[in-house]
């Protein structure tokens, strides 16, 4: 098998359909491994926020805004404005690239990364690792007021929490 073809349910009156084609590669294989075992699917985290900059014809590399710190970048010495060029001897050209490269690898794995810092070129080993996930803090005390633009200034307004819910 080379590949794995889906495809979108078509609505009537919506008659673009989309299909995907999803190559059967060792990202493909060892997710459908974890399926059969009923297993969790991870992937490898890197801890960056990454801008696409303008790149000319034959340039390579994705600039860094952000690493976070504690995350698998951090610890490894990369810092915002560090270009990455290469992940295990894949070239890196733009954002894409390099979530491909980085999900498609388990967590626990040691990535080769080569890093271009002040025209200089270097490799930084990094362990990629599982991205936590943390739930969104919910606000515990009900809203009582609400600002809305009223008769063209900012007004606040007080209501009843007992009339309108939280």
């Amino acid at each position: 098998m080379i590949g794995l073809m889906t495809t979108a349910v078509v609505v009537a009156g919506f008659e673009k359909g989309t299909g995907y084609a999803i190559p059967v590669d060792g990202t493909f294989r060892r997710v459908v491994e974890k399926f059969k075992r009923g297993a969790e699917i991870e992937q490898g985290f890197l801890g960056v926020a990454p801008r696409n900059p303008i790149v000319s014809e034959g340039e390579r590399g994705v600039v860094l805004d952000r690493v976070e710190p504690g995350t698998p970048a951090g610890q490894s010495g990369l810092f915002a404005h560090d270009e990455i060029v290469c992940i295990d001897d894949a070239q890196i050209r733009n954002i894409d690239d390099l979530f491909l490269q980085i999900g498609s690898l388990p967590p626990d794995h040691v990535a080769q990364i080569t890093v271009r810092r002040d025209y200089e070129e270097f490799t930084v080993p990094v362990c990629l690792t599982k991205r936590r996930w943390t739930p969104p803090v919910r606000r515990s005390l009900p809203r009582t007021s609400k600002v809305v633009w009223h008769a063209g200034r900012l007004r606040r307004f007080s209501f009843n929490t007992t009339h309108f819910g939280s």
